[in-house]
């Protein structure tokens, strides 16, 4: 994907994308552009004479899950053992500075915002280990590794099976609010609009 944006960046002699600290934005000429070729990409569709031919839809987003994401505090069971009881969060903060603590960033970004938000204070343990993602920080918790937050959608499953234990239950936990969106014009899609409505569908129980 990268190589295709460079070279449609030096076919159009335009800068298409501008690059952040973490990821990159549309320039105004990339909106432009978009906006031109979503009526010829979507011509297709809208064929009446399509038979049995389903065209695909293209899903975009978290590789983890494209949803709204709750974030739960969690270990395995051997180390919420070592924890529970604690009579308040203060106690339970102090009792997990001896638990390693696993992450995928070093700058911990979703564990950072539970502490924050939850326990309303700034995060100061260091993770012990760094995983290159989600599914990896679960992995590697599930094994035993030490505690994390990780979003409800990909750990309720081993919540549910015991593998994993809850070390905390907020009234309001931490939200990591996603959007969901789409191309101008691709209402004309019945295919887009079928699993746009079985997304929006699911999304009530995530």
């Amino acid at each position: 994907m990268t190589a295709q944006i460079r070279t449609l960046e030096q076919q159009t002699g335009r800068e298409l994308f501008t690059r952040l600290p973490r990821g990159v934005e549309p320039s105004p000429h990339a909106h432009e552009l978009a906006g031109r070729i979503a009526a010829p990409l979507d011509a297709p569709a809208r064929l009446e004479d399509t038979g049995d031919v389903t065209a695909p839809v293209h899903l975009a987003g978290p590789s983890e899950l494209m949803s709204v994401e709750e974030c739960l505090l969690v270990a395995s069971p051997a180390w919420a053992e070592r924890v529970a009881g604690q009579p308040s969060t203060e106690d339970l903060c102090a009792a997990l500075r001896d638990v390693p603590m696993v992450t995928y960033a070093e700058d911990l970004p979703i564990v950072r915002r539970y502490w924050r938000n939850v326990f309303g204070k700034q995060l100061t343990a260091r993770a012990a280990v760094t995983v290159p993602n989600l599914y990896a920080v679960l992995s590697a918790v599930n094994a035993g590794a030490g505690y994390s937050v990780l979003p409800r959608s990909l750990c309720q499953e081993h919540l549910d099976s015991g593998r994993l234990a809850l070390l905390h239950n907020p009234e309001e936990p931490p939200l990591n609010t996603l959007f969901l969106v789409q191309r101008p014009g691709a209402d004309t899609n019945p295919d887009v609009i079928r699993v746009r409505d079985r997304l929006r569908q699911a999304a009530r129980t995530w």
